[in-house]
Order: structure tokens, then C-alpha cells, then sequence
């Protein structure tokens, strides 16, 4: 296997990410009026990984950049070290996300034998548990390993094994309490430690896992972004001869799916066949979603017609997401076509089929086609359905169709039929962004005399509004509301943990539009004393949220840069360490402004944090510069920008396209007139000399 040293790796995935992203991060900025920080911070929108024109049974370069991964010779499943740092560097963020949201119920209990547990008397625990097997509470026992691991207590775990075994305990139920504490174990001192830590507990007390236990542990590292320590597994389970199956390879191509890692994705799918493992109709599936998502609807097509070569047969969940991607790139008429090619595999359209139709003809703004499918629905007898009806709803407020589909509600309402908690939010949505805010207050209460809540969607667009308006107590007692224990509990724990951030930096943004800094500054201090949010991620999110505010005094209650500069001084007082994404965030909020002396007085900021200028932010500074038409600073930007990356392509283009986007800004009919186009020209010139001296 290839080892590359530091810096080759640094190297590789540095021109991975500059030739495959860098230029459309610019290409964004000029449609949005910002550099893309949030896309090049995030690597949203990141559109990689693709195949050439074979697909992937026949792509003999992807089975030769892949040929590390399945080596039959030396038994090497795991693959190259910069395909594993790749993945990890993509699933670094989404790892750190889940680490942080990941909260232990079990704390909570009463029960004395997790009394025990928490204050250490491991041998009194021990010696409770270990009776004969009936009189063993198996939860307790289960939830007592979870605490081991949670602790880093692996010598009382050993003991645990120990006794337990020694009591006759099952090789499956002992195989089952070694995942738990493996995992607990992961979430709280990180992949690697947990690994090691079952290779000690294994190897001390002669536990064997099965295939099952390994695919656990596969799912569960790549659901925490370890990736890496997933193809590991798999390596370690052909080491020992365990089967591998299909599940022991679907949660590594879920991950590398789901963030459109496709390259990855087609070459796992490729190593399975080289292994004789059968593919399934599901990982099928998961790669047709996957080629939909990328908007790759000729790569989607290919996959659908691998699988039939294969002896399977398309479902319908492999035809809804084609429906999705048409949806996705606006073509409803080939959406609708979909239906056709159902029917030749003996498919008929489901009420989710007409799910998917009806939000899409939303997406599309198509709302005369929505209203023939709800007849078509109607006449089928599905109107009374709560997930058609949400789409019907959604496509009405999607159309601002408001009006209408209220009346269509009192209608259904009258006939008996309920609308549902999803389709109950779309009208909320709808009410909230009509800045119908009494009629959307009260449908969010209805529902909550009902002792539910609407979609986090809903509540963030709701949050968002009654910001603008200035109602900050309604918009905090919903908030409070949003936190209770019970919220959303049939969410994953990351998801809520990631619209809770989204929840406190609309409230943030509502105190400052308002000019309320102290007020918002207070809320942070408060949700951060009681641990509620990842703070790092809420403040970067926060001044994303305020560079893609309008700062131009066009709209009432705008946030300029001075108000962001305020902000991040305020927040430092508290102690606050802020991230270079906060500072470059609010960079890209002066270009907007064409502020800058505002500029500076960020780049004397990041000096006193000790965040060096780095090409990047260079760039930033150069954009605000040209917005500002300040010929001086962008000359003086050009001349501190070292030799070596002005010789790079990618910057090239980058100070290039910044000068293009800035000429277009330009009516073209009066621009030799104004003195804005003789600096550009000037600032123009300068950057040729800058790029001609090299």
C-alpha cells in the first residue's frame, strides 16, 4: 500500500479541492454578491467525485486509483491513506457535529445500580450484576457498559466481562455489550481510542465478534464520520476470514453518497464485485439518490440500467428519486414522464409518487399541474391522505396560492378530513413569510393546545420573521418552547442539535437588526452557560447569516458591517475565541458594502487573535479593495501577496473574475462616465503588472 508523507497528502487533497472548487466558490460569489465563503467553509454545493464517460463496470482508471482498497493478495480492504483522509476530511465537520449532540439519557435515571456507576464504586456494581443470568436486569446491565465507556472506565468494564462470562453469560449478549461500550466509548475519547480500546477488551476476556458486530461498528463510525476507521473494519474482517456481505459495505457507501463522494461511492461498488459480495437493489438505490442529488441524471439513468443487467428490478423508490432529480433541474415534464416508465415495469404510482409529483410541481411553480394531480389524487381516493396533503399545501404556498388552499382546508376541515402536523406547518410557513404574523402565531398555538409541534422548518421561518418584526419576546418564549425536553424527539439528536444553532443565530440576528447588541450578546451568554449548542458552529453560523444580510440600508433594520465588527468585538470582551470563518465571514460583508476601513479594522482583529493572513483572506481583502474602488489598498494587497501564489492558476483566475464581476456591475451605457470605472481601470492595470511580473 502507497503512504504518501505529510506534505505529499497535504499536497494532493490541496489540488484536489483548488481544481474541482475553488473556481465555482467565485462563480457563486458573482450570482450572490459574496466570495462563497459559506460553500468554501462547508464544501456545501461541492459537486465531485464524477466518472467519465464508462460507467462503472467498465472505468478501469477508477478500479486503478481504487486498487488498494480491495488487494485479494494481501488481504487490503481498507484502501489508500489519501482516500481515507480524504473521506475524513470531508466528514470532519458532521463528525464534530454528532460528537457534541450526542446526550446520555441514562444520566438522568434514578436506578441504583447506575448510582453506583456514576460515583465510581465499580466493584459494589460489579458485584450487583453478576447474579445468574434471570436475575439480571439485561437494561441495566446494557446501560451501566454504556456509562464504562462514557468514562473511559475500561479496567471496571474488564471486570465486568469477566463476571459476566463467569456467570454463564451468552457469546451473543456478551458480543452485544461490546459494541455498546465500544461505541460509548468512541463518542466520548474518538475513533481511534474506541478501536484500541476494543481490542483490549476483546482480547482480555476472548470475546469473538461475529460479522454483525463488525457492520455495527462500521455503521457507527461512518454515521460519526470516521470513515477511515470503517474501511479499517472491513479490512480486519477479511483478515479474519467473516463473511462480507452486502451490509458490511452499504453504510460506507450511504456516507460517501449522502456527501456526494461518487468516485468513492462507484469504486466501493466495484471492490464488492471484485469480492464476489452481492450489491442490492437498496445500495442500488442509494446510488441513484446519490447521482440525483450531484444532478447527474445521465450517471442515474446508467445505474438504473446497471441493476437490470444485474438480474434485478427498479422499484419505486429508485423511479421517485429520478422524479426528484428532474424536479431538482426544473424539467416537470420530464418528471411527469417518469410515471410512463413506472408503468412499463409493472409500477403503479403510490400516494408517495404523488408526493413527490405535488412538490415538485411546488418547486417548479407549476401550480395549474398540481391542481391535475390532486384530481387524479382525488379520484383515487387519496385526498385524505396527511403526506399527499402537506404537498398539496406546500405546492399552494410555494405558487402564493395562500388564499386558496385556507379555503381548501376549511373545506377538508368540514369533511372530516385532517390535514396533519406537516401540512399544518406549510400553512404556518406560509402565513409567516405573508407577514400574516397573528394568524401565523395562532396556528402555532393551535397546535400546540394540541400538544404537538410544527416542522423545525417552519418554527426557523416563523423565528425569522418575528425578528424582522421586532416581537422579541413571542419569538423567545417560541424558542423556549422549541428546547423543551420533548421537542422533535423523533428527530436524530444531530439534526436537532443542528436547528437549535440555526434557532439562536435567527433570534441573534433579530436582536441586532434592531440594534439590541447588549440583548443579543445577553441570549448567547445564557444559551452557552446552560451548554445548549456547539458554540464554535453557532457563531460561525451567526456571521454567515450576517454577511448574507443586506447591509446597504436598502431594507429597514439592515446590519451593516459595523454592526458585525461590533458584534465580534463584544463577543472577544466575553472571552470568546472566535474562528478565522467569523472574521473572513464579515470580510466578505464589506465587499458588499464597499467598506474599507472596515476591512482593516478586521484585519488588525485576526493580527490580535494571531490569524495570519493567508492567500485566501488576501483574496477577500482584494475584492473589498476593488468594490471600494480604492486603487491604493489593492495595489498594496497585490504587493504583499507572495510570489508563489500568484503563480497559482486558481488564485489567478480568482483576483481575475473579481475584477470582471466589478466591470459588470456597471451599466454598460454610462460607465466611460464615472469616475467608479476609471479606478477599475486603474485597479485593472495594476493586477496585470502583478500577474505579467510572473
Amino acid at each position: 500500500m502507497r503512504v504518501l508523507s505529510a506534505s505529499a497528502l497535504q499536497r494532493e487533497i490541496g489540488l484536489r479541492f483548488s481544481s474541482n472548487h475553488l473556481k465555482n466558490v467565485l462563480l457563486n460569489a458573482s450570482a450572490s454578491g459574496a466570495l462563497g465563503i459559506k460553500t468554501f467553509a462547508s464544501g456545501e454545493g461541492r459537486k465531485e467525485g464524477e466518472l467519465g464517460s464508462n460507467d462503472f463496470t467498465q472505468n478501469k482508471s477508477s478500479n486503478k486509483k481504487f486498487s488498494s482498497l480491495v488487494d485479494d493478495s494481501k488481504g487490503n480492504v481498507g484502501g489508500q491513506q489519501d482516500f481515507r483522509s480524504r473521506a475524513d476530511q470531508r466528514f470532519s465537520a458532521r463528525r464534530e457535529c454528532a460528537a457534541h449532540s450526542m446526550i446520555s439519557s441514562y444520566t438522568k435515571s434514578q436506578d441504583p445500580l447506575l448510582v453506583l456507576a456514576k460515583e465510581g464504586r465499580w466493584q459494589e456494581l460489579v458485584v450487583s450484576l453478576t447474579g445468574s443470568p434471570a436475575e439480571r436486569h439485561v437494561g441495566t446491565t446494557k446501560e451501566c457498559f454504556v456509562w464504562f465507556g462514557r468514562s473511559g472506565k475500561q479496567s471496571a468494564s474488564l471486570t465486568l466481562f469477566e463476571l459476566l462470562k463467569n456467570a454463564g453469560e451468552s457469546e451473543k449478549t456478551l458480543t452485544h455489550y461490546l459494541l455498546v461500550y465500544t461505541t460509548a466509548f468512541a463518542a466520548s475519547f474518538g475513533a481511534e481510542q474506541g478501536w484500541k480500546s476494543f481490542r483490549a477488551v476483546e482480547d482480555m476476556v476472548g470475546v469473538k465478534p461475529n460479522s454483525t458486530l463488525f457492520e455495527d461498528l462500521i455503521n457507527f463510525f461512518c454515521n460519526q464520520g470516521q470513515v477511515s476507521r470503517g474501511l479499517d473494519i472491513l479490512d480486519e474482517m477479511q483478515k479474519r476470514g467473516l463473511t462480507l456481505r452486502p451490509t458490511s459495505f452499504s453504510p460506507l457507501i450511504k456516507s460517501f453518497s449522502d456527501h456526494l463522494m461518487l468516485d468513492e461511492a462507484f469504486e466501493t461498488i466495484a471492490a464488492m464485485r471484485r469480492l464476489k459480495v452481492e450489491i442490492s437493489l437498496e445500495i442500488y438505490n442509494v446510488l441513484i439518490g446519490a447521482c440525483v442529488k450531484a444532478g447527474d441524471m445521465e450517471k442515474a439513468y446508467r445505474v438504473l440500467s446497471d441493476l437490470q443487467q444485474q438480474g434485478l428490478q427498479p422499484n419505486s423508490e429508485s423511479f421517485h428519486q429520478l422524479i426528484k432529480g428532474f424536479a431538482q433541474q426544473k424539467r416537470l415534464k420530464r418528471a411527469l414522464g417518469v410515471v410512463q416508465e413506472m408503468d412499463h415495469f409493472g409500477l403503479k404510482p403510490d400516494k408517495y409518487t404523488y408526493f413527490v409529483l405535488l412538490r415538485a410541481c411546488g418547486s417548479n411553480k407549476d401550480f395549474s399541474e398540481a391542481t391535475k394531480l390532486f384530481k387524479v389524487i382525488a379520484d383515487l381516493g387519496l385526498e385524505s391522505d396527511e403526506t399527499v396533503l402537506s404537498a398539496l399545501i406546500q405546492a399552494h404556498v410555494d405558487n402564493n396560492k395562500l388564499d386558496q388552499v385556507l379555503q381548501l382546508v376549511k373545506k377538508l376541515d368540514m369533511k372530516g378530513t385532517i390535514v396533519g402536523v406537516d401540512g399544518t406547518s406549510q400553512i404556518l410557513r406560509g402565513l409567516a413569510l405573508a407577514g400574516r404574523l397573528d394568524e401565523a402565531i395562532r396556528t402555532y398555538e393551535e397546535l400546540g393546545t394540541k400538544g404537538k409541534l410544527p416542522s423545525p422548518e417552519s418554527v426557523a421561518t416563523l423565528l425569522v420573521v418575528l425578528g424582522k418584526a421586532g416581537r422579541m419576546d413571542t419569538m423567545l418564549k417560541i424558542f423556549e418552547e422549541a428546547c423543551s425536553p420533548g421537542s422533535w424527539s423523533d428527530y436524530p439528536a444531530t439534526y436537532r442539535t443542528n436547528y437549535l444553532n440555526v434557532f439562536c443565530s435567527h433570534i441573534c440576528l433579530g436582536y441586532f437588526s434592531h440594534k439590541q447588541l447588549e440583548g443579543g450578546v445577553k441570549f448567547l451568554e445564557h444559551i452557552t452557560k446552560l451548554g445548549m449548542t456547539n458554540n464554535r458552529t453557532l457563531y460561525d453560523k451567526i456571521f454567515l447569516q450576517i454577511t448574507n444580510s443586506k447591509g446597504d440600508g436598502e431594507e429597514e433594520n439592515s446590519i451593516n458591517a459595523g454592526d458585525g465588527l461590533a458584534l465580534l468585538r463584544a463577543l472577544k470582551a466575553k472571552g470568546v475565541q472566535l474562528s478565522r470563518l467569523a472574521h473572513e465571514t464579515l470580510l466578505d460583508h464589506c465587499a458588499s458594502m464597499r467598506d474599507s476601513e472596515k476591512a482593516w479594522e478586521l484585519v488588525h482583529e485576526m493580527e490580535k487573535e494571531c490569524l495570519p493572513l493567508n492567500i485566501m483572506t488576501r483574496i477577500r481583502l482584494f475584492r473589498v479593495f476593488v468594490a471600494a474602488r480604492n486603487e491604493r489598498d489593492a495595489k498594496k494587497v497585490l504587493e504583499k501577496t507572495r510570489r508563489v501564489d500568484l503563480l497559482d492558476r486558481d488564485v489567478r483566475f480568482l483576483l481575475q473574475k473579481i475584477m470582471q464581476h466589478e466591470f459588470e456591475t456597471i451599466e454598460a451605457d454610462s460607465f466611460k462616465d464615472i469616475p467608479s470605472f476609471q479606478a477599475l481601470l486603474a485597479i485593472q492595470k495594476q493586477l496585470k503588472v502583478a500577474l505579467g511580473s510572473y
